[in-house]
């Protein structure tokens, strides 16, 4: 009577459940996730584009992207950003947990860490001042200059931080003899020059005399680039001026260079074109 009860018992034990994992990853379950993961990528590709617009509409406008070469930087930031998020997300949704609502804000939490450093890093590297030296500009960013000289020009109004765009300024040599001369022995040993002491900022207009005999012509600036007429023509269109009203100087930048166009009247800058501003 035993062994028939025993057999009976075990003839009628039903078949061992499935593992819940697999559960959530058919059926409704994984449709689940793939909504879950699709509305994640909506908002980190919504969030990413807010960045673009700030990049590249005031940090990095115009030509000074490529000026401070920061297109390879954010376009692996944000891929990295808006892909890990999402991948995340499907990994992990599954209603059943108890845990999902914390595995979720875990998941963004990171997302936002990683995205503010990375932002952190592309606004540090950023063009924060177009300094007019000597003969040309040059695009300073804040993490080019020592802690000391940005603490030595707190009181100077174009040394601070413009959060739209940089700022236009000129470098006035200072006064004391020994101090530009150990600037000009810096510089020539690859060191910092006039640019990268913003106690020295002045404003541009106190140098427009020198902006306007520094200004060199057009025509040069044309033969360096042949292929490029109407990207200066519009320019000049839209200053209303000739070809014998405007000059151009140099901008000198991180990673490439590009051309201010200037007023030879009044010294005033008039435009940054992402053109070739000399043989190299």
């Amino acid at each position: 009577l035993t062994m028939a009860h025993a057999s009976s018992a075990a003839t009628s034990t039903t078949p061992p459940q499935k593992l819940p994992w697999r559960d959530s990853w058919r059926g409704d379950a994984l449709r689940a996730r793939f909504r879950a993961a699709g509305c994640h990528l909506g908002i980190s590709l919504a969030i990413a584009s807010l960045v673009l617009l700030i990049v590249y509409r005031y940090w990095y406008a115009g030509p000074l992207a490529a000026v401070a070469g920061v297109g390879t930087i954010l376009v692996l930031l944000l891929a990295v950003d808006v892909s890990l998020g999402p991948i995340m997300t499907f990994m992990v949704f599954d209603r059943r947990k108890k845990s999902l609502p914390m595995d979720l804000a875990l998941i963004g939490l990171v997302q936002v860490l990683a995205l503010g450093y990375g932002l952190h890093t592309v606004e540090a590297g950023r063009p924060h001042y177009l300094v007019f030296v000597k003969d040309r500009f040059e695009a300073v960013s804040r993490a080019d200059l020592q802690a000391e000289d940005l603490q030595a020009a707190t009181s100077n109004p174009l040394a601070q931080r413009d959060w739209f765009g940089p700022r236009w300024s000129a470098a006035n040599p200072p006064a004391d003899e020994k101090l530009r001369q150990d600037v000009l022995v810096e510089s020539a040993f690859g060191g910092r020059d006039l640019q990268h002491f913003p106690q020295w900022y002045e404003p541009l207009e106190n140098q427009k005399e020198t902006v306007k005999a520094r200004a060199l012509d057009l025509k040069a600036l044309r033969n360096l680039n042949p292929d490029d007429q109407t990207v200066l023509d519009a320019a000049l269109k839209k200053a209303g001026l000739s070809d014998a009203e405007a000059g151009y100087l140099p901008l000198k930048g991180e990673e490439s260079d590009a051309t201010v166009l200037v007023d030879r009247k009044d010294g005033r800058v008039l435009d940054v074109l992402p053109l070739k501003p000399w043989c190299r």
